[in-house]
């Protein structure tokens, strides 16, 4: 959450002070509401007839009556039903402006987009095309991230999308995946997507129902993508295989390993177009090379389909068939990696630092996690009962008194307690 949790905490605090002020004021109205509506006929027959007497006036028993039955009749309209008539207005009128706001959203403008393959564009299907596209995140706001962008996504091809950070990389796969609004220009994004985020997203259960999410299981698929994303070692060493039960956010699994479990659960659904946000920053060299060769690269498991690749590791862009230069939200060069290297003096600087660096890493590396079978695994810490999640604690017997005092002095505090 980045250190998110304690703001977030205090807005829902605050939210919740709110809403139980609101609550706690439409109570003391509705309590009041209900005892002048006990008390109304008693204190108007007591005002009446009194001041009758007063004025000297002689009473009969019929009209004694007669009034009583009128102000009985009188009563539940003036005391119940219309304040409850003011109630439900109020409540329509919130409800009518929260339709209306919803009524009057902008709506998005897909008639230059179809991200969709339900029409029989079957042959379009992998296809991204972009002319001149600018994005940007709010409608309202006509501040565009990504500006003037021109692209070209062949079916079946592996484009590669390098950049400096900040140079709006991610959110070129948010754009295609239609996240951002289309302000100017056309796109045209065809085909079914899968998506692997930079932040791998983990829930809170067994590691096959984080790879299928929710999809029916199909062994051979499943087996070949637990092999390509290097997870066999991992799952071999846990007790319960695939079945280990793992935390939110994956707290029992290293970096690595979230890294591979989400790319994992991306290339086992059947896309036309996947989209992977930097997943091989997480992972050392040695598994990056395995999952780019047997998974993303020419020859891989996904080398029927199309491939967006964001990646600071640029050594393996020079298998990809066209490569995409960002540069603050602008396409600074696009085509072969070759021809970029030796165009674009940026690739070259990028290019020449990553080989320095991946140099210097293997000239100080001395010891690295076991190698099997040229695939680094990666030491996990074996769940307790297959599983880190634990059982709700609950308290059992009768609620004490200290509950009850609460409920009832919840109101107008002892005050409101006296009369019960």
């Amino acid at each position: 959450m980045y250190g998110w949790e304690k703001p977030l905490e205090d807005v829902v605090r605050n939210t919740r002070e709110n809403e139980f002020k609101s609550i706690r004021r439409a109570t003391r109205i509705r309590a009041c509401n209900m005892a002048i509506s006990f008390a109304s006929l008693p204190i108007i027959s007591l005002a009446t007839f009194g001041s009758i007497w007063l004025m000297g006036r002689q009473l009969t028993g019929s009209q004694i009556f007669t009034v009583l039955s009128f102000f009985s009749i009188l009563r539940a309209p003036l005391t119940n039903f219309f304040p409850l008539s003011l109630e439900r207005l109020s409540e329509v009128i919130i409800s009518t402006r929260r339709i209306d706001e919803f009524m009057n959203l902008s709506k998005d403008d897909d008639s230059e987009k179809d991200t969709d393959n339900a029409h029989g564009k079957d042959e379009l299907a992998g296809t991204v095309l972009m002319n001149k596209a600018s994005f940007c995140w709010d409608a309202q706001n006509q501040s565009c991230l990504l500006k003037d962008i021109d692209i070209n996504v062949k079916q079946g091809s592996l484009v590669g999308v390098m950049g400096s950070i900040g140079s709006c990389k991610s959110s070129l796969l948010m754009a295609i995946l239609g996240e951002m609004k289309l302000s100017s220009g056309t796109s045209s994004c065809n085909g079914t997507f899968a998506y692997a985020s930079q932040t791998p997203w983990i829930f809170a259960d067994t590691i096959r129902e984080n790879i299928l999410f929710g999809k029916s299981l199909n062994p051979e698929r499943y087996a070949k993508v637990l092999q390509i994303c290097c997870l066999i070692p991992d799952i071999d060493s846990m007790v319960a295989g695939d079945l280990t039960v793992i935390g939110e956010k994956g707290v029992n699994l290293s970096g690595g390993q979230r890294a591979r479990v989400s790319l994992a659960r991306a290339i086992y659904d059947k896309a036309d177009i996947y989209l992977f946000d930097d997943p091989l920053a997480a992972v050392d060299s040695t598994v990056a090379q395995s999952i780019f060769e047997d998974c993303i690269g020419p020859d891989g498991f996904l080398k029927t389909k199309s491939r967006i690749l964001v990646t600071h590791q640029i050594e393996f862009l020079p298998k990809a068939d066209h490569c995409v230069l960002l540069d603050r939200g602008r396409i600074k060069g696009q085509g072969h990696f070759n021809d970029l290297l030796t165009s674009a003096e940026e690739v070259k600087l990028l290019y020449d630092l990553r080989r320095a660096q991946f140099d210097r890493v293997a000239q100080k590396r001395k010891h690295v996690d076991t190698v099997k079978d040229g695939v680094t695994t990666e030491s996990v810490v074996k769940p307790d009962e297959h599983s880190i999640v634990k059982e709700e604690v609950s308290a059992g017997g009768n609620i004490s008194a200290g509950v009850w005092m609460k409920l009832f002095t919840a109101n107008h505090g002892w005050i409101g307690f006296v009369p019960i």
